[in-house]
């Protein structure tokens, strides 16, 4: 039974960091976005008063929430990624240690929609977590339907 888990996890965490690598790796190499969508804000929430703040504790939860904005005229549908990394390396454009990483594929409403994911800050992290959103068609071409977002970061609390 342990044995059958800890295959089952080994996988899952090999699934994730192949995911995550292909992430940054199309991020940086990808074309030019054809901006049927805009990024307009990214913000960190405190998901107890839904506040928003600029130091999360370690072990402590957080919001991020993104508003996608449609640029068309009708429904369109899009994969929105929301990345999270820290570490030496890390910079507001690349590097680090990607953290945590969730996609929602959906139709965007005209009106635009906000994108909203929970995480947990793990323990032994320190000096800024850097927040990268994308906007793409789909896993398979991963052409990005908006400008990356980079702007948004915060301080791990000591």
């Amino acid at each position: 039974m342990i044995n059958n888990m800890a295959r089952r996890m080994l996988m899952f965490t090999l699934a994730m960091v192949l995911v995550m690598a292909n992430i940054t790796a199309a991020a940086t190499a990808s074309a030019e976005p054809i901006n049927e969508f805009s990024i307009s804000s990214v913000r960190i929430i405190n998901p107890l008063n839904n506040q928003e703040i600029q130091t999360v504790a370690k072990q402590c939860g957080y919001r991020i929430q993104a508003q996608i904005d449609n640029n068309g005229q009708a429904i369109t549908d899009g994969l929105v990624i929301v990345q999270v990394r820290n570490g030496n390396a890390a910079t507001a454009d690349s590097g680090g240690k990607v953290l945590n990483c969730v996609a929602v594929s959906s139709g965007i409403p005209v009106t635009g929609s906000a994108v909203t994911t929970d995480y947990v800050l793990p323990d032994g992290l320190s000096g800024t977590v850097y927040v990268d959103v994308f906007v793409w068609d789909g896993w398979n071409d991963q052409q990005p339907l908006a400008n990356s977002h980079h702007n948004t970061s915060f301080k791990v609390a000591p």
